[in-house]
C-alpha cells in the first residue's frame, strides 16, 4: 500500500494536465523554490503571531490591505469557510434571519446551523443554454428584504464556480436601503483586483465583507484565502476579530501565510506575465470557433439571467450537438489526452485557467478539443438517449419549501427512511453535489417528489461514472443513497 506521500509524488509525475484549481498549476519552474520543512515554523520569537500581529504578519496583512484598497485585510488559513463562518457570524445575532443566495457554498448552511438562523433565499437566474446559475437580480434582492424585514445581513456568490457575476454595486446599494450589511462569497474572484483585464471585485463595488480564496485562480497554496473588511460602518471590527480568531486554528500555517504573501507579490510584479496570459488566452478562444462540435460559453451570449459579466479565466465547454454528455468529454480528456478538468455537470465541462497557464498549455488543450471535435462529428444525440441536456439543470429548476430552521432540524429525534418513503418528511441532512458544493437540500426543507428525483438521478450518474471522474452526490449518511435521514414526527 503506497503512502499519501509517494501518491501525490505519483499523480504528480504523471504529466496530468491540471485545468483545474490551486492557480499555481504545480509550475515548479516559475514559483519559489521552498523547503516545505525549512519553511515550518511556529509562533517563535521574531515570528510574530498572527491573532496578535505587530510585526512580518502585520506587514504582510497590510500589504494585503493597501493591494485591494479595504479598511483591513485578515489571512484565513484554513480557506474561505473560515471567512465566512467568521462574516456571518460578525453580522448577526443567535436566531437572527438572513438573507441567503440559494446557489451560496455550503459553508453559508453551515453558519446559519452554527448561529441558529432563519434562511430567505435569493433564487439566481437561469441560463437556460447552459444548465448553470445565472446572477442575482437587484430586484429581488429588494423584493425579499421588504417582504421580511427582520433579515440581518445578506450573502450572495459572486463569481459564480462557473464565472458568472452579479451587479454587486446594485445590490450593495439596495441591501444598504435596509441598513444591514453584504457579505460576498467571492472565493472565485480573488484575482479581479489584481488583473486588468478582469470584472469589477466586489471590494470595489460596496459590498462590507469580501471573502476571496487565494488558492483557487492565483499562484497560492491550496487552503489559503483571506477576508476583506471594506466597510464598517454596518460591521461591528472588532465583533469580526473575535470571532477571525474562534473560526481558524491556533496554530497558523506559516506555509501558508508565506504563500498568500507570495502569491499578492507575484500577482502585482508579474504585469508582463498577466498581459502575455491574457493575449495567449484570447488567442485560445478565438480558435475554438473554427470546431463545429465544441462550444465555448461566451460573455456576449449571456444576455439577462442577471449576468452582469463573465470571468474571463474560466472555460466552460460543451459538444453542441450533444454527442457527449459533460461527464463523458471530461473523461475523454482525461483518458486519452490526460488533462483533467476541474468538474463535469451535466452537457458542460469546467477548465479553470491561470496566470501560470501559457502558450504550451492552451495548445494542448486545443489539439485535444480538435481531435474530440473530429472524433465525434456529427454524432449528435436524440432527445430519447438520456438527459444530457436535462441532467445539470434538475437542482436549478428546484425552489425549496422550508419547515425549521436546520438547527432545530439537526437536533431533533431522526429516523432512516428510503428514499421512496421519504415524500414529504423534513430532511434533517443536507445533500450536495460537489463541486461546487451548493446544497440541493438543507436540514429543514420538505423532501419532495422532485427533489427524490434529482437525488436519484445524481445517485445514479455515479453508479454509471467510470474509474476516474469525481464523486458529486455529498452529505447523506447513507453513502449508497438509498436511505436519508428525516425528522422523527413519531
Amino acid at each position: 500500500m503506497q503512502s499519501l506521500h509517494e501518491s501525490l509524488n505519483k499523480y504528480n509525475k504523471s504529466d496530468i494536465l491540471p485545468m483545474h484549481m490551486p492557480g499555481h498549476k504545480r509550475r515548479s519552474d516559475a514559483l519559489p523554490d521552498w523547503n516545505l520543512w525549512e519553511m515550518d515554523f511556529t509562533e517563535v520569537p521574531g515570528l510574530d503571531n498572527l491573532y496578535e500581529a505587530e510585526d512580518i504578519i502585520k506587514e504582510a496583512a497590510d500589504r494585503l490591505t493597501e493591494s485591494y484598497e479595504v479598511k483591513k485585510s485578515y489571512m484565513l488559513v484554513n480557506g474561505s469557510t473560515g471567512g465566512l463562518l467568521t462574516a456571518i457570524a460578525a453580522c448577526v445575532k443567535t436566531d437572527d434571519t438572513i438573507l441567503v443566495a440559494r446557489n451560496c457554498h455550503k459553508a453559508v448552511y453551515n453558519a446559519a446551523y452554527l448561529n441558529r438562523l432563519t434562511c430567505r433565499y435569493v433564487y439566481p437566474k437561469v441560463i437556460n443554454e447552459w444548465d448553470i446559475y445565472g446572477g442575482i437580480e437587484p430586484s429581488d434582492v429588494r423584493t425579499a428584504l421588504e417582504a421580511d424585514k427582520s433579515i440581518r445581513a445578506v450573502v450572495i456568490t459572486s463569481p459564480t464556480y462557473e464565472g458568472i457575476v452579479s451587479d454587486v454595486e446594485a445590490i450593495a446599494k439596495v441591501v444598504h436601503e435596509y441598513n444591514i450589511p453584504l457579505i460576498v462569497d467571492e472565493a472565485h474572484g480573488a484575482h479581479l483586483k489584481l488583473m486588468e483585464e478582469s470584472p469589477k471585485s466586489a471590494v470595489d463595488c460596496g459590498a462590507d465583507i469580501v471573502v476571496q480564496s487565494f488558492h483557487k485562480l492565483l499562484p497560492a497554496l491550496t487552503q489559503t484565502a483571506v477576508m476583506h473588511l471594506v466597510n464598517d460602518k454596518y460591521v461591528d471590527e472588532e465583533r469580526l476579530s473575535r470571532y477571525y480568531s474562534m473560526y481558524q486554528t491556533s496554530s497558523p500555517s506559516y506555509l501558508f501565510m508565506a504563500s498568500i504573501d507570495y502569491a499578492l507579490e507575484y500577482m502585482l510584479s508579474e504585469r508582463a506575465r498577466q498581459t502575455k496570459y491574457f493575449e495567449e488566452l484570447k488567442v485560445f478562444k478565438e480558435k475554438l470557433e473554427v470546431l463545429k462540435n465544441i462550444g465555448i460559453m461566451k460573455r456576449d451570449a449571456l444576455i439577462g439571467a442577471g449576468v452582469y459579466d463573465l470571468d474571463p479565466t474560466k472555460l466552460l465547454i460543451s459538444c453542441r450537438n450533444k454527442a457527449l454528455s459533460g461527464k463523458e468529454l471530461e473523461e475523454i480528456l482525461l483518458k486519452d489526452y490526460k488533462i483533467q478538468a476541474e468538474m463535469s455537470k451535466g452537457s458542460n465541462v469546467l477548465l479553470m485557467t491561470s496566470v501560470m497557464d501559457d502558450e504550451p498549455v492552451f495548445d494542448r488543450v486545443y489539439e485535444a478539443l480538435c481531435d474530440i471535435d473530429r472524433r465525434f462529428v456529427g454524432e449528435c444525440k436524440s432527445d430519447d438517449e438520456g438527459i444530457v441536456g436535462l441532467s445539470g439543470r434538475y437542482e436549478y429548476m428546484y425552489h425549496a419549501v422550508t419547515s425549521m430552521t436546520s438547527y432545530r432540524a439537526m437536533n431533533s429525534d431522526v429516523a432512516e427512511v428510503s428514499l421512496d418513503d421519504a415524500a414529504w418528511c423534513v430532511s434533517a441532512e443536507y445533500v450536495y453535489i460537489y463541486p461546487p458544493g451548493v446544497p440541493v437540500l438543507v436540514p429543514g426543507e420538505l423532501i419532495t417528489d422532485e427533489l427524490i428525483r434529482i437525488i436519484k438521478h445524481y445517485r445514479d450518474e455515479y453508479r454509471e461514472t467510470k474509474q476516474g471522474a469525481q464523486k458529486r452526490l455529498l452529505g447523506l449518511s447513507d453513502k449508497c443513497a438509498e436511505n436519508i435521514l428525516v425528522v422523527d414526527n413519531d
